[in-house]
């Protein structure tokens, strides 16, 4: 894989987006934003380090931040919302734990913890009230925590497959993706490169192997995006490497009730030019893609256009909505793609 390459039948999809400004806020507080929450274009919940997590109600000019008492040390790699107001937010070690709010965050309740120190939770996800949040493997499984009631009570489960020399990243909490309700996948890094994917919410597992850059432990996919059920992207790299152009994007189709590499001609979209490591990609309209890391932020279509050289974490689109939200470390970042059609 040359740069970072899209695949024929899928630019054919894509629309052109043309180059807008990026707006940039700094945020209140020095944390390193890792989970982010969409609800809307001006309603936008995140969590980071030192404890914290935040809401802005006006499109991240201005922040509520706070941070969770007893946890004012924890990395706080990843943030759930739902229609209730109600709210999940992750700890990923020291302790591992899940916490639940019901009153926008000024309680909290412990609803999953564990104090053992091989115990690192990554991502989570939800389809309406059910949910996965994965865990680097222990003992060399990977742990699985599984939720019927919007993360009021989880069940642990951990894969029979034995994967030594796998983990999976906690760096922009979008490792873990549902697609229909039983229909899950989540990445990994490390030794092998993998996309996992279940169909019967975590009963049984298979694996894609994909061609980003893997075989060591800074290496592997950082991020998914769904373009929708039958399209994912999978993006990282090495973060050892940040620069790094060598296998960090790959596409996914689902086709024969499996998923599998996409095929067909290959195109360079960066005419020699990356973003090099991807902590974070999102799928937008017409699936262009925004993607970001350590070296910037990029729109990748038809065409590349590097919107931002300040380093980002994570990026996610409003639903139905032409804008994103990016975030940094003390940054937040506001960008709406101007699509042709």
């Amino acid at each position: 894989m040359k740069h970072c390459i899209l695949f024929l039948h899928l630019i054919c999809a894509l629309g052109t987006a043309a180059a807008q400004s990026m707006t940039v806020f700094d945020l209140p507080v020095k944390t390193s934003i890792r989970g982010m929450a969409v609800v809307d274009t001006q309603t936008i919940w995140i969590s980071g380090s030192n404890g914290y997590f935040g809401v802005t109600h006006d499109g991240g000019r201005s922040w509520n931040m706070q941070q969770v008492p007893d946890y004012d040390s924890a990395e706080f790699r990843d943030i759930e919302v739902f229609s209730d107001g109600s709210l999940l937010l992750m700890s990923s070690t020291a302790p591992a734990a899940i916490l639940r709010s019901t009153d926008t965050g000024r309680t909290w309740s412990q609803v999953f913890r564990s104090d053992n120190p091989a115990y690192f939770l990554d991502a989570m996800d939800f389809h309406g009230d059910h949910g996965m949040c994965l865990g680097d493997p222990v003992d060399g499984h990977f742990l699985t925590l599984y939720s019927h009631d919007a993360g009021r009570y989880w069940e642990k489960r951990f894969l029979n497959e034995r994967t030594d020399s796998l983990a999976a990243f906690a760096a922009s909490g979008s490792v873990v993706q549902f697609l229909t309700k039983k229909h899950i996948v989540f990445a990994t890094g490390g030794a092998q490169a993998r996309v996992y994917y279940t169909r019967d919410k975590g009963i049984t597992w298979q694996y894609q192997q994909t061609d980003i850059t893997q075989g060591a432990p800074s290496t592997g996919i950082f991020s998914l995006a769904v373009c929708d059920r039958k399209t994912l992207i999978a993006a990282g790299g090495d973060y050892l490497q940040p620069k790094g152009s060598d296998r960090n994007l790959d596409i996914l189709h689902f086709r024969d009730q499996r998923w599998g590499l996409s095929e067909g001609a290959q195109y360079d979209l960066t005419g020699g030019r990356t973003l090099g490591y991807i902590s974070g990609i999102a799928c937008g309209p017409n699936d262009i893609l925004v993607a970001c890391g350590t070296s910037g932020a990029a729109i990748i279509s038809d065409t590349y256009t590097q919107i931002a050289d300040k380093a980002f974490n994570i990026v996610q689109f409003a639903p139905k909505s032409n804008t994103c939200f990016l975030a940094g470390n003390s940054i937040f970042g506001v960008y709406t793609l101007s699509v042709k059609r």
